[in-house]
């Protein structure tokens, strides 16, 4: 999450030191006019989503690119920030809601996350148990 929010930094300074369009837009359509919301999703099915299905294609059985739907992106996002640590209002922030009924939607925690988090959680209270070893009780 620390990589995907630098390159969120970076990504901020490279647009604003882009030329705006009279428009006080950043990108426009081909022939300088507004984008369309149609075609810029039609744009991310066929450009994005069928090239990593192509890429990585998915096995039988399972769950891979072949399942995408544009909204996919903004699940996957909201799952990793919580992963990482992310607070529920930071999310709504991030991705524009006021109701956290649906970020706690978007929310997918998957199995092997539990194997990384596990670990870390204290029941004891004792400070050494968090450090990934198991604790010998008498």
């Amino acid at each position: 999450m620390r990589d995907a929010l630098e390159i969120m930094k970076q990504m901020g300074i490279i647009l604003r030191n882009l030329g705006r369009r009279p428009d006080g837009r950043v990108i426009g359509a081909e022939k300088g006019g507004v984008l369309d919301p149609d075609k810029v999703y039609k744009a991310l099915k066929t450009r994005v989503i069928a090239r990593l299905c192509e890429r990585y294609p998915t096995p039988v059985g399972e769950i891979g690119f072949k399942h995408t739907v544009v909204h996919s992106f903004r699940h996957f996002f909201v799952s990793e920030a919580f992963i990482e640590g992310a607070t529920e209002g930071e999310v709504m922030a991030w991705v524009d809601h006021r109701d956290s009924r649906i970020v706690r939607r978007y929310r997918h925690i998957r199995p092997e996350n539990a194997i990384k988090i596990f670990p870390r959680i204290r029941i004891t209270g004792d400070p050494d148990e968090a450090k990934g070893g198991v604790r010998q009780v008498s």
